[in-house]
């Protein structure tokens, strides 16, 4: 399980999402990833606005939505420069907080099953470099690959999906260990 530790967690939320183009980053921060810690200082300027950018997404207020996070989510792995542990942290940060997915009533499932294949294969690609990512990856692969026929089947034959094909798939996405806390270790 990962865990991240923040430290002055209201001077955190005062810097700019990371779409913007300017940054202030916060002068007294420490997080902990995998009980490796960091300051603001030792942490280069990109991961720490990846990071903050994390968790701005997750703080959102409704939620952030299914297809959004698979989408946020997959910027982040194709941002190469940034170590693979934080890009994990940061996506595992936005899939722990998005909007609950309800299978039975998806309306989106094509584009949630789409995002989901997508999200895959960008951890696959050795492009990437998700080393870690790929183990767990590799494991669920013949899983993607039969739900991909299937639906290809489904969609070939015309006929309508009862339950989005995806919604294991989300669901595993939002239980990845990773719990935010404050230096005192409870969770936020």
């Amino acid at each position: 399980m990962s865990v991240i530790f923040l430290h002055h967690l209201t001077d955190l939320l005062k810097v700019k999402p990371l779409r913007h183009t300017s940054t202030t980053m916060p002068a007294n921060f420490s997080i902990n990833i995998d009980n490796q810690s960091f300051t603001s200082a030792e942490l280069p300027e990109e991961e720490m606005v990846l990071l903050v950018h994390a968790i701005y997404v997750a703080g959102r207020s409704p939620p952030v939505s299914v297809s959004e996070a698979l989408r946020e989510c997959l910027e982040i792995v194709r941002k190469t420069h940034i170590r693979e542990r934080v890009r994990i942290s940061a996506c595992a940060v936005i899939f722990r907080t998005m909007e609950d997915h309800h299978e039975d009533t998806c309306t989106h499932q094509e584009e949630h099953t789409q995002r989901f294949f997508d999200w895959h294969k960008a951890l696959l690609n050795p492009a990437n470099g998700m080393v870690e990512a790929i183990a767990s990856a590799e494991v669920s692969l013949g899983e993607i690959q039969q739900m991909e026929r299937m639906v290809g089947l489904f969609r070939a034959a015309g006929g309508s999906l009862g339950q989005c094909p995806a919604a294991h798939g989300i669901e595993s996405l939002r239980a990845q260990g990773v719990r935010l806390a404050n230096a005192a270790g409870r969770a936020l």
